[in-house]
């Protein structure tokens, strides 16, 4: 199996934040992508980003570590997915949402990512694109890097102002003064948090 992986460690990043709640999430499905026809996965979360639709089968990455990606030999979009658009290091990336909430990054050639009208279309405006990091599942929080107490799980499509990443082998720590109004603490705990640089809707 070849492993595709991307770790993500970031300080200070800008984006404003919204959609604030409590929710849950479960392990990746082994089936198709949302808007496959038959995975009804619920979108409403990302209606102020935007969406891709693949014009060819995908393969899935599943978690490796929290923050990373890799190869799955099973999973795969199947052309017409309705995906979530991801835009970083200049490269169109996305993420399947499957029907239980859970994420999948689409996997992509390192070098060009998804290519727009050869791999996707999308009905949005991505000349004059704003981008935001934002949740991509329901991710659960604590206060401890043990991960004991009263868990806060953050819903998808919430997106932060300023914070820090440091992913580990199975907990991250993630930091940001939005997360003290949603939790009450400032520095929290991760083994769930993924999240992407999402295309905000014009």
């Amino acid at each position: 199996m070849s492993f595709v992986h991307r770790l993500v460690c970031l300080s200070a990043l800008l984006a404003p934040i919204a959609g604030l709640g409590c929710a849950g999430t479960d392990d990746p499905s082994p089936t198709g992508g949302a808007g496959s026809g038959e995975s009804g996965a619920d979108l409403s979360a990302f209606a102020d980003f935007c969406t891709g639709t693949l014009t060819v089968d995908k393969g899935l990455m599943v978690p490796w570590r929290v923050g990373a990606w890799q190869t799955s030999d099973t999973l795969v979009a199947p052309a017409g997915s309705q995906f979530i658009l991801e835009f970083e290091f200049s490269k169109w990336e996305g993420y399947v949402i499957q029907p239980d909430g859970s994420a999948n990054q689409i996997e992509s050639e390192w070098e060009t990512g998804l290519v727009l009208g050869t791999d996707f279309i999308s009905d949005c405006n991505l000349a004059n694109r704003t981008t935001h990091f934002a949740l991509v599942q329901d991710s659960t929080f604590y206060a401890n890097e043990e991960l004991t107490g009263e868990p806060c799980v953050v819903p998808a499509g919430t997106w932060f102002q300023y914070f820090s990443f440091l992913g580990k082998e199975d907990v991250a720590s993630f930091s940001a003064d939005d997360l003290e109004a949603l939790c009450g603490y400032r520095d929290g705990y991760s083994a769930d948090i993924a999240f992407g640089k999402l295309v905000v809707r014009q």
